[in-house]
């Protein structure tokens, strides 16, 4: 089968032609870095069939990213049929120089002039065929969000032959050529003055633009938008109200009195045990999982969606740069650091956008560190905003931690320092159905590569409960929450928190109610330092390697359990 690789900068809707192209969903992003893994489908016409292969962003055939090195890889590997170049039609200029050298290269080369709908709203006005005849390659404007102009890119995928078929890929030197990629500067430009009328672009949507991007009103709103999702939408409805609508109003009062007169034949039995013990199935498995984990995951992956559409992220992302340079990060770390709000193993396979390796080890520490999840984030919140002196020193101390680990860091790890490269996409008004789409897509993901691990970790928990395992830590765990000050009933919550990083929020979330506002803060600021869940030590021994995360881990517990103690003896 013959195969076609879609190319381009990040950001300029790879994945939306992807989509339209082999009708599979890809997660479609209004942020650089969507594509972290490669995604693969079959573009069909009648009975025949093309490879449609949607490759990671690339700046240039010269990689910095790792990101870019799959690309460059794939593109120096794989026997093609063309290689389709997506562009941002508002930013020809700076991405026809890769045009230019695929042509010379001898690729061959369509180019989808993508985003004909902000290229409208912009006043651009574009001479494609003047651009095909000046490139000598096929010209195409599309618009990947709503299928304009791809029937005509698939007609020419299967129906027009390329001008120059090669047997296999063309040799792309090791290292690039100062002189000509000036060269290729320099005749983009040419070419965009010729072919590209950039009309004047005065609308509302540029006005908030350059408020967004301003480095003193952008940074206060980047904390306003930080408030709203954590404080707000995180912790005060999703936790707040909704967790308490579904435990208490569905789950309390319907489904567990349910299940308990099914299971109460076999009440005194191994296997109730199993479902309905202290830590069974059904009491600890599902009601976290379900009632208490799931409907907090979803309204955040729902929120994020939003905010990816309208295009806000990359701006709170170029903002934050300048602070980021104090801990060894760009700003294009935020986005993972963000994402991390949602779910760490996600944000950990994001970190891949980032440059250097020194900055993709520090993002990885301090999601693990300090980045709690969307369900621990949002519990927290919610119980200590009934006590706002805890949560002042909760999230003064979560800042302390994440500014003096990341500066260290910095300090320590090797390597040079990153420099902050990132399309800044178009603001729009997000799609609530592409939203809602994505939504369910990741909510899948999520469905069946992490509620696996849930019920796995509740079955040990069970095991080493039954065979008297989890009684002797909880016993050890005892001289903890006697150097935190805290009574001993809640080493079983750190136990919890041991396993699973939102397991022990649900288990605080339970006991909550007896404790005072400062063991509240104690107890919430030890857990958010706690060990990363099992998933996302998974994703961090396969993008990190074994001994490394080994250290990393070794050495939260370690700042977690110093700094619970120290905070302890300030406020109790």
């Amino acid at each position: 089968m013959q195969r076609v690789l879609l190319i381009g900068h990040p950001n300029v809707g790879k994945s939306a032609v992807f989509s339209h192209l082999t009708d599979k969903f890809a997660v479609i992003s209004n942020y650089p870095g969507t594509t972290v893994e490669v995604m693969t489908g079959i573009c069909r016409k009648g009975r025949l069939e093309i490879e449609i292969i949607d490759t990671p962003g690339i700046y240039s055939l010269y990689p910095l990213t790792a990101e870019e090195s799959i690309t460059r890889t794939i593109l120096a590997s794989t026997p093609i049929r063309y290689v389709i170049h997506v562009v941002d039609g508002k930013n020809t200029e700076r991405m026809l120089p890769l045009t230019l050298e695929l042509i010379e290269l001898g690729f061959p080369v369509i180019l989808a002039v993508n985003m004909l709908d902000e290229v409208e709203r912009g006043g651009i006005k574009i001479d494609f065929l003047g651009l095909q005849a000046e490139l000598g390659i096929p010209v195409v404007g599309t618009n990947g969000l709503s299928g304009e102009g791809l029937p005509r890119l698939k007609h020419l995928l299967f129906h027009t032959a390329p001008s120059n078929t090669l047997p296999s890929s063309p040799v792309i030197p090791l290292t690039p050529h100062s002189k000509q990629q000036q060269h290729y500067r320099n005749r983009a430009q040419e070419i965009t003055t010729h072919h590209v009328d950039y009309g004047p672009n005065l609308s509302p949507w540029t006005i908030l633009d350059t408020i967004l991007l301003h480095p003193i009103v952008g940074l206060i709103i980047g904390i306003l938008f930080l408030y709203t999702i954590i404080y707000q939408v995180m912790g005060q409805f999703a936790a707040g109200f909704l967790v308490d609508l579904i435990d208490t109003h569905i789950f309390k009062s319907l489904i567990d009195p349910w299940f308990a007169k099914i299971t109460d034949p076999i009440s005194n039995t191994l296997f109730a045990s199993l479902l309905s013990g202290d830590y069974g199935l059904f009491t600890l498995g599902f009601r976290y999982t379900f009632v208490i984990i799931l409907p907090i995951v979803g309204v955040f992956f729902f929120t994020f969606a939003l905010l990816e559409d309208s295009g806000y992220l990359p701006r709170f992302a170029a903002v934050m740069d300048r602070w980021c340079q104090y801990i060894g990060l760009s700003g294009t770390a935020m986005i993972p650091l963000v994402l991390g709000l949602g779910c760490g193993t996600m944000a950990v396979l994001s970190t891949r956008i980032l440059e250097t390796r020194r900055e993709r080890k520090i993002a990885t520490f301090l999601l693990a560190l300090v980045i709690p999840c969307s369900s621990q984030m949002a519990l927290f919140v919610s119980l200590l905003s009934l006590h706002p002196q805890a949560f002042i020193v909760w999230l003064f101390t979560l800042l302390t931690v994440f500014l003096g680990a990341g500066s260290l860091s910095a300090l320590v790890l090797p390597g040079s320092e990153s420099t902050f490269c990132q399309e800044i996409p178009p603001l729009r008004l997000p799609n609530l159905k592409r939203s809602l789409s994505k939504t369910t897509h990741r909510l899948t993901w999520y469905i069946y590569e992490v509620i696996p691990l849930f019920f796995t970790t509740t079955l040990v928990i069970w095991l080493s409960s039954l065979v008297g395992v989890f009684p002797f830590l909880i016993s050890w765990l005892e001289t903890l929450a006697f150097w935190l000050r805290l009574p001993q009933e809640f080493a079983s919550v750190f136990l919890l928190g041991f396993f699973r990083r939102d397991y022990g929020a649900a288990g605080l979330y339970d006991l909550a109610p007896s404790l005072n506002w400062q063991q509240l803060a104690v107890i919430s600021v030890v857990l958010t330092l706690f060990t990363p869940c099992s998933a996302q030590l998974i994703t961090m021994i396969r993008e990190r390697g074994l001994w490394w995360t080994l250290v990393i881990t070794l050495t939260i517990m370690g700042i977690s359990i110093c700094t619970g103690v120290i905070l302890a003896r300030w406020v109790l």
